[in-house]
């Protein structure tokens, strides 16, 4: 009975021994599969600021060989997209775009040069590397013919100008507020102009919100692909052609216009707004 008893303890013992082993093997063998990365960057096939992004992190690799760099295409995979999403929504950005860098906890949008975001992803490596990381704040957005505007370089009013330049030249948009104009400066009463035109600029900031948000959604419904660019591409192109057959035969074939005949109501309607008794109603 003493023999059982010490060859069964022997057994339990190391049967405990191989499973603490195997315990302990398997969690270095994750430890080692789990590589963290130094900068994480997020880009999309096509996109100009990505390739140049792409020839920076080059550079940045053979100046700090022992730097970690994973590039996520999210144009190859949804959970990568996913995974872009959430970090814009975890860290309070009101900006999805690519290129974007993750380094630690911080989130950098956008690259036009190694000169302007290189310089700050550099300073946020730096700061990382020394342990004295602090956010850098996303004071500025990469433009084509403005190049990179930032909030402390050109001050808040001029750069909310600068931006709202880039968004806001709408020739649609124009011939409405000119025709509203047109309209309200008939009105003696300060007050009721001021609500009409205050509700027309409200609801227009809504509906172009809206459509905004439903494009995001599709975009990220169906992908982010080549296919994707091509087709709204020649959509685009389409309502180009369109406009520019406008301006040599107007009123002949197709037209993406206000038709003539639907004018003389839309005015009467406005008009009807505009001397209405019961502002609440006109106003809805």
């Amino acid at each position: 009975m003493y023999r059982q008893r010490t060859a069964l303890l022997q057994f339990t013992r190391r049967l405990l021994a191989s499973f603490f082993v195997l315990v302990l093997w398997g969690g270095a063998q994750a430890h080692a599969g789990d590589t963290v990365q130094d900068l994480e960057v997020f880009v999309r096939a096509g996109c100009p600021h990505c390739e140049a992004a792409k020839i920076f992190l080059s550079q940045l690799h053979r100046e700090r060989p022992s730097l970690r760099i994973a590039i996520h295409d999210i144009a190859e995979d949804s959970a990568t997209r996913q995974r872009l999403m959430t970090l814009t929504v975890e860290r309070g950005l009101t900006t999805v775009g690519v290129p974007t860098f993750v380094i630690g906890t911080e989130v950098i949008v956008g690259f036009l040069s190694a000169d302007t975001r290189g310089a700050d992803i550099r300073a946020r490596l730096d700061q990382q590397a020394q342990g004295t990381a602090a956010p850098l704040p996303v004071d500025g957005v990469s433009t084509r013919w403005f190049g990179e505007l930032r909030v402390r370089d050109l001050g808040l009013p001029l750069f909310r100008l600068r931006i709202g330049l880039l968004d806001g030249f709408k020739p649609c948009l124009i011939w409405v507020l000119l025709f509203m104009l047109s309209l309200l400066v008939t009105l003696a009463n300060r007050m009721k102009m001021l609500l009409i035109a205050g509700t027309l600029v409200a609801v227009e900031g809504l509906a172009y919100f809206a459509f905004m948000a439903a494009w995001l959604n599709l975009l990220l419904f169906i992908g982010i692909s080549r296919i994707t660019e091509l087709v709204l591409g020649a959509v685009e192109v389409l309502a180009g052609a369109v406009n520019i057959k406008d301006f040599w035969a107007f009123e002949r074939g197709i037209s993406l216009s206000i038709p003539e005949t639907a004018k003389p109501g839309l005015y009467e309607r406005i008009r009807r707004i505009l001397k209405a008794e019961n502002m609440t109603a006109a106003l809805l």
